[in-house]
C-alpha cells in the first residue's frame, strides 16, 4: 500500500470512528537528562580487598558513568526511539 493510500485509509477509519485527524504533530519527546557532572573514580579491585568498595560504586554510578568517573552518553533507549518514529509517520 502506498504512503497517500495508507493515509486515505486512516482518514477514513478516522472518520468512521468520529475522530478528527491531528491538527500538528505532537512534539518529540524530551532527551534524557544527562547524568551529574564527574564523579570520583570507581576503585580499582586490588588483592587488599576493595572488591566492596568498587561494588558499592558501581552499585552507585554504574549506570550513569565510566569508571574513571565521566558521565556517560546518554541514548535513547529503542521504546523511546520507535515512538518518535511512529508519531512522525501518524502526523504526515
Amino acid at each position: 500500500m502506498s504512503y497517500q493510500a495508507n493515509k486515505d485509509y486512516v482518514a477514513k477509519l478516522q472518520a468512521q470512528l468520529g475522530q478528527a485527524a491531528p491538527a500538528a504533530p505532537a512534539a518529540a519527546p524530551a532527551p534524557a537528562a544527562a547524568p551529574a557532572a564527574k564523579v570520583e573514580p570507581m576503585p580499582a579491585m586490588n588483592a587488599t580487598g576493595n572488591a566492596q568498595a568498587t561494588q558499592d560504586w558501581f552499585n552507585k554510578y554504574g549506570k550513569t558513568h565510566n569508571p574513571d568517573g565521566t558521565p556517560k552518553a546518554v541514548q535513547e533507549s529503542a521504546y523511546d526511539e520507535v515512538q518518535r518514529l511512529v508519531s512522525l509517520v501518524h502526523h504526515r
